[in-house]
């Protein structure tokens, strides 16, 4: 059986989706941490390393090595040191224009979002072990670091987000709609993302519906202007967020920073969620097809139509909800992505 090992400087709740995808397909017992495979890597030479990617090699039964980058940054660059040092480049956030002719080992990924892994005390372990392993070579401050951990121990597992417990959609209740979203500051892009927001809960609020949540910010935060009536300055926990969307009959879905694809779109998918989006930007290994598995509305007055229907139709609902389902089974997957990135020989999956 192949054996995987990881750099153990990786920034471990952004990796854990993909951690979890290795240790299905590879088993847990054939997943390991360690910095030998890495020293040529120089990941410390840059301190945003840390935040834009995660390193791994593959050691076939032939005692192959291959080695692979999964980038999980919002930005549509690739980073120069990791592409060169790599066999295959896997990335979130690639531009739709991207070329791919020049860059031939560059595969395109969906979106991931950080779930619980370990429990407690493999935590622990991981987190000293990984610390110690990581001798000289840890490319941020400790507390950050150790940070990580702790985040990583906090999120819900994957299966919380597939859970089958919430109501089919039904006419005979109003239907129940949630939304949380950040508040950006000031960028241009920030403001748009803010804008559509705030559409989409005014539509949702002038249609017959229970909408629950709005904007998150601090109280000394500058509040542009128009928003003062959909904020809250206490956050949800991430337990009552994923199990409030998935008992909204409908989320939505607008790219953020950078136009990346976000972690509430990797949610969504997981959810099997009918998603209303505004135009994805960035690429995807598979399209997804407005009317299949999404729908899409680009302006104002389609967003309105948008949310219309999906409140009034139920099979449209549920058409969509099955569909991405299946695309998330195929492509979304933690274990779909490491079959896509590694193309693994089913017959060596245990």
């Amino acid at each position: 059986m192949p054996k995987i090992i990881i750099d153990p400087t990786s920034r471990i709740l952004y990796a854990s989706f993909y951690i979890e995808g290795l240790y299905q397909v590879f088993g847990k017992r054939n997943v390991a941490f360690s910095a030998k495979y890495f020293s040529d890597l120089k990941r410390d030479k840059e301190a945003f390393a840390f935040e834009h990617y995660f390193a791994f090699v593959l050691i076939n039964t032939d005692k192959k090595v291959t080695r692979y980058i999964i980038d999980f940054c919002d930005p549509t660059d690739i980073n120069s040191t990791a592409y060169h040092w790599c066999d295959y480049y896997a990335k979130i956030n690639l531009d739709l224009e991207h070329d791919f002719n020049s860059q031939e080992k560059i595969i395109s990924i969906p979106p991931g979002f950080g779930i619980k892994i370990w429990n407690h005390p493999e935590t622990i372990y991981h987190c000293i072990s990984n610390l110690i392993k990581c001798k000289s070579g840890l490319i941020i401050p400790l507390k950050r670091f150790l940070r990580d951990y702790r985040e990583q121990l906090l999120r819900p597992k994957l299966d919380a987000y597939q859970t089958t417990k919430f109501p089919k959609n039904s006419s005979e209740k109003t239907p129940y709609i949630y939304l949380i979203a950040s508040l950006w500051q000031d960028k241009d892009s920030m403001s748009r993302t803010n804008l559509l927001r705030k559409q989409f809960i005014e539509i949702c609020k002038s249609n017959n519906c229970d909408f629950e949540g709005g904007f998150f910010t601090s109280k000394d935060a500058a509040i542009p202007q128009g928003f003062e009536d959909f904020l809250f300055y206490k956050s949800y926990s991430t337990k009552a967020y994923v199990v409030k969307s998935i008992l909204s009959k409908i989320v939505f879905n607008t790219p953020s920073v950078h136009k990346c694809h976000g972690w509430k779109l990797g949610e969504f998918l997981a959810m099997g969620k009918p998603i209303l989006s505004t135009p994805i930007s960035n690429k995807l290994p598979e399209e997804l097809i407005h009317g299949k598995h999404i729908h899409i509305a680009t302006y104002e007055d389609e967003l309105k139509a948008g949310v219309e229907l999906l409140l009034s139709n139920n099979d449209y609902c549920d058409h969509l909800s099955e569909n991405i389902k299946t695309y998330y089974e195929n492509f979304a997957s933690p274990i779909a992505v490491i079959k896509n990135i590694v193309k693994v020989d089913p017959k060596l999956i245990p």
